[in-house]
């Protein structure tokens, strides 16, 4: 039996008229939330607070002088930390919503996040003039930017 055009419209959810499982009762806030976008943008607020926050301190030791050290590291890690849930979050939430979502370049930017962060604090770490934290200032500025240019794709 064959599904026709008007009972396949009946049924929303999949483009072949079957319906798109909902999260049960039992289910989480946080996959409830990834199921109608909900957590996206919390998330991406509070990592782009964190890029900026360590925009500001890496601009303070590029001033001062200073090197990258332990508190700036470990902002940087809770960082990294929050990118990869990201990254976990926003590809689950793209492979169970109904959106038009260019999927590819969504995750292209969460993906990239994730490397940014690593690579600058190697990279700002291996640099004993003043621009090691300069370094890192250029990866959180682009981590903010990767992390708000997902979000603009996710919404479409």
């Amino acid at each position: 039996m064959t599904l026709g055009r008007s009972a396949a419209a009946a049924r929303p959810g999949l483009p072949d008229g079957h319906a798109r499982p909902r999260p049960s009762a039992g289910t989480s806030a946080a996959l409830r939330g990834c199921h109608d976008g909900r957590v996206i943008p919390a998330v991406a607020s509070v990592l782009v607070g964190l890029a900026l926050v360590g925009v500001v301190w890496s601009t303070v030791l590029v001033v001062r002088d200073g090197r990258l050290g332990d508190p700036l590291f470990w902002l940087v890690a809770v960082l990294e930390v929050g990118l990869l849930a990201q990254l976990v979050g926003g590809s689950v939430a793209l492979v169970r919503t109904d959106r038009d979502v260019d999927g590819a370049t969504f995750v292209g930017y969460l993906l990239t996040a994730v490397l940014v962060p690593p690579l600058g604090v190697a990279w700002a770490a291996s640099e004993k003039s003043r621009w090691g934290p300069g370094v890192l200032l250029v990866a959180c500025v682009t981590v903010a930017a990767l992390v708000q240019r997902a979000f603009v794709v996710w919404q479409g």
